[in-house]
């Protein structure tokens, strides 16, 4: 299960574009791109171990990863490789099974993670709960 979502950064994270496929997902949102400099990919994937953490790290059955992208002056995307806010968040069983996957948290994650609002310690907590009281 590989998802991919382009969201925008501007005041309401709107979602430009969401596929299976990250190639044409990006020749999708090419000609949606007017004067945004920054989009955030939102990339779910299966996360095999989750239940094998050695350090007693709360991890879960998906893992959000989130890439800043750029368009450059030429008119293409290319991956911000120097950004340093957080760049995974995990969706935890008991949350999925509660709430599910929804676009209004996708939305929330992208604005946490750009406002870094999300945790940053390295062995700190990375789920989904952490996003609760950010508003759209």
């Amino acid at each position: 299960m590989n998802k991919y979502i382009f969201i925008n950064t501007n005041k309401n994270f709107t979602i430009l574009g969401e596929l299976n496929n990250l190639t044409d997902l990006k020749t999708l949102i090419k000609s949606k791109i007017k004067n945004e400099n920054i989009i955030i990919l939102l990339k779910f994937t299966k996360n095999k171990d989750y239940s094998k953490s050695k350090l007693n790290l709360k991890t879960g059955p998906i893992k959000v990863d989130i890439i800043y992208y750029e368009k450059t002056k030429r008119g293409s995307i290319k991956v911000l490789e120097k950004e340093l806010r957080t760049n995974f968040i995990y969706y935890t069983k008991d949350y999925l099974e509660k709430y599910g996957l929804k676009k209004k948290d996708f939305r929330k994650i992208a604005k946490a993670s750009f406002n870094k609002k999300l945790n940053t310690k390295l062995l700190g907590s990375k789920t989904i709960d952490q996003i609760k009281k950010i508003k759209i």
